[in-house]
């Protein structure tokens, strides 16, 4: 499933002609500063526009618009979270997949100080 979500995520990028402009951020920067410095600039473009959905997120709360509105907002967060696999072109669903069969073996609310008790 999250295949198929990266998939057309990646396709609405080009459609709406976000990824021309992820390449445009990339091509200027990485002429004069490489490529490295590119890509984390990029990155951190990326983690900007996941923070501003994420305070749309919280303001839907706050001011009591509704589970749809809020849905809408948490969809936006999903959306632009998934653009970093995009950019990296990494396996989303592999990277979580994996990432939810190292949490199962982990103890019981692991990272706490309730971490093994139950």
């Amino acid at each position: 499933m999250i295949k198929e979500m990266e998939e057309r995520i990646d396709r609405l990028l080009i459609d709406k002609g976000f990824k021309k402009e992820w390449d445009m951020i990339y091509t200027s920067l990485s002429r004069d500063w490489g490529e490295q410095f590119a890509m984390k600039v990029l990155k951190f473009y990326l983690m900007a526009l996941i923070t501003s959905e994420i305070g749309e997120y919280i303001n839907a709360v706050k001011k009591g618009l509704g589970a749809q509105e809020e849905q809408e907002e948490w969809a936006d967060i999903f959306i632009r979270l998934m653009n970093i696999p995009i950019l990296d072109r990494f396996d989303a669903q592999k990277a979580v997949e994996g990432k939810m069969d190292k949490n199962e073996k982990r103890p019981y609310m692991y990272g706490t100080p309730q971490e093994g008790k139950r």
